[in-house]
């Protein structure tokens, strides 16, 4: 049922005007962690919780043109944090695809590495490449990924363990190249806890400096 009578004269505001009330109640100035906002069992779906969520989604069931409009904002400029691959996936299932397509930027799990018969690869099980393949098939519009390293030099000494000079490179490039694939990609954000940054790390941060954005979050200590 359409409820255009219940906003008396809203949509004959501007539309920027009303872009920016869609904002003021949808949009978190934070990330939206998916793990944290799901409030109901699979089996009903996807929902948000607005008790754990400064925002207010009921704007969206006040009618079809509000829930059109508000829509792209609600998923086009919240930031998205993925933890786990199956809640994704059911939230990509839920919202469909073309709430999927309206997404921008997602925050993932740094992805792992692994040896394999001389070859070091990125794990294909971690939880950062199921999130980029899911991305990938299902987000096509992504422009801004997102993950959190807490220690360059960690994993640049775990990548050396493996007894290849060029196993750090090789693994950093292929990740890199991972990242890149998604078609609609700009921007890989990456999160750094520890300083300074580790060699192979600047490097790559030197290859790649058209699209890899660097964060040191212990850039004031």
């Amino acid at each position: 049922m359409d409820r255009r009578e219940s906003l008396p004269g809203f949509f004959r505001i501007p539309r920027e005007i009303r872009d920016q009330i869609y904002e003021e109640l949808l949009v978190h100035a934070g990330c939206i962690f998916l793990d944290v906002i799901w409030s109901r069992p699979a089996s009903l779906g996807f929902t948000f919780n607005n008790r754990l969520l400064p925002i207010s989604p009921e704007i969206l069931r006040l009618n079809r043109r509000a829930h059109e409009e508000a829509t792209h904002i609600l998923y086009g400029k919240n930031i998205f944090q993925v933890e786990n691959v199956k809640n994704f996936t059911r939230f990509l299932g839920d919202i469909g695809p073309a709430n999927s397509a309206l997404l921008r930027h997602l925050i993932i799990p740094f992805p792992y590495f692994q040896e394999d018969d001389g070859v070091v690869a990125v794990r294909a099980d971690s939880i950062g490449m199921q999130a980029i393949d899911l991305i990938q098939s299902k987000c096509p519009n992504i422009v801004v990924l997102e993950t959190c390293l807490f220690s360059s030099n960690l994993v640049e000494s775990k990548l050396d363990a493996f007894g290849h000079p060029e196993a750090a490179n090789q693994a950093l490039d292929l990740l890199m190249d991972k990242f890149c694939a998604v078609p609609s990609f700009r921007h890989l954000r990456v999160n750094l806890f520890d300083k300074p940054v580790s060699v192979v790390f600047r490097d790559i941060l030197n290859n790649y400096r058209r699209v890899l954005v660097v964060t040191n979050m212990r850039s004031s200590d």
